[in-house]
């Protein structure tokens, strides 16, 4: 295949020895007349910016491209966001992507089961609506060991519950009747 460079090497080899015109040689070497004329080095316009993109990355270290674009336009720079991206890359700057800092797994150990009753109790919230539509929320108390339904309280506050259970509820052969 038949670079660009090498099309245009002969169309102007065409044109100066062979006297043929630019439009008919263009024509039949396949290239476009626009493409032609030498691209414009624009090396030394990405030196430039390529220096003010890494001043400004030294000097804020935690910006990334899209900061630095844009403080370069306030800066009056008229660049593209993709040329600022592409030269920002090049240059190695890209920032490193934050990675969620995991807790190490725990060990996974099986709750104690009681043995006898009033060891351990289990409190469950629940909801639910009457056909009136008015919803009512209980409390029930169950003990673990033999799933005895210790009570039902209904309709308290949150801020009440442990005023509530601790005489509703005493332990038996506990002396001041406190669940904990």
């Amino acid at each position: 295949m038949v670079r660009p460079a090498e099309r245009r090497g002969l169309v102007r080899w065409m044109v100066d020895q062979k006297q043929i015109s630019q439009r008919k040689a263009c024509r039949w070497v396949g290239l476009s007349r626009n493409a032609i004329v030498e691209p414009i080095i624009i090396k030394d316009k990405n030196k430039v910016l390529a220096s003010r993109i890494e001043q400004l990355a030294r000097r804020h270290k935690q910006w990334g491209v899209l900061k630095i674009y844009r403080r370069l336009r306030k800066q009056g720079e008229l660049v593209n966001h993709k040329r600022v991206r592409r030269l920002y890359r090049k240059l190695g700057l890209s920032l490193r992507r934050t990675t969620k800092k995991r807790l190490p797994n725990a060990l996974r150990k099986p709750l104690p089961k009681a043995t006898a009753c009033h060891q351990c109790w289990s409190l469950d919230f629940t909801s639910d609506n009457l056909t009136g539509g008015r919803k009512f929320r209980t409390l029930n108390v169950v003990d673990d060991y033999n799933r005895e339904a210790l009570g039902i309280e209904r309709g308290r506050p949150c801020g009440r519950l442990l005023v509530t259970i601790g005489p509703s509820y005493p332990i038996v052969g506990s002396t001041d009747g406190t669940i904990w």
